[in-house]
């Protein structure tokens, strides 16, 4: 156990969409009372795994995250893979810091196998 350390694993199988009747036509996201799909902006709501093109990936996807705080520095893990399909590990790593009163910093790291890319964020936020 450690204090102010949040730890998540999630599991998605949509494999078991459109099989046996009356559930042929009634995709995940896509049915005959949502028929644009749970969206906002061509983005699904809720649900980051399934793609807003209107059709359902048959998928099986395991997803990691741990969140953290250490004497006033956030540090974030996340981390998913298709298991049923050859794919890469996708990841996305952070640490930010209140630098003063209303700033922000943060350094993150994202990529896959193959790929990786490292950027920072400076934010201020503006109170009323």
């Amino acid at each position: 156990y450690i204090s102010n350390t949040n730890f998540l694993i999630e599991y998605l199988d949509t494999s078991n969409c459109c099989i046996n009747p009356p559930y042929q036509q009634d995709f995940y996201y896509w049915n005959y009372q949502y028929r644009d799909g749970w969206n906002y902006n061509e983005k699904i709501i809720g649900n980051p795994f399934v793609n807003s093109s209107g059709s359902i990936e048959l998928t099986k996807l395991i997803h990691f995250g741990l969140s953290s705080n250490f004497k006033s520095i956030n540090f974030n893990i996340k981390a998913s893979k298709k298991i049923n399909v050859g794919d890469d590990i996708k990841f996305r790593a952070s640490i930010d810091r209140k630098i003063y009163n209303n700033i922000n910093l943060m350094m993150f790291l994202v990529g896959d196998n193959n790929n990786a890319g490292f950027g920072f964020s400076l934010s201020y936020l503006i109170r009323n």
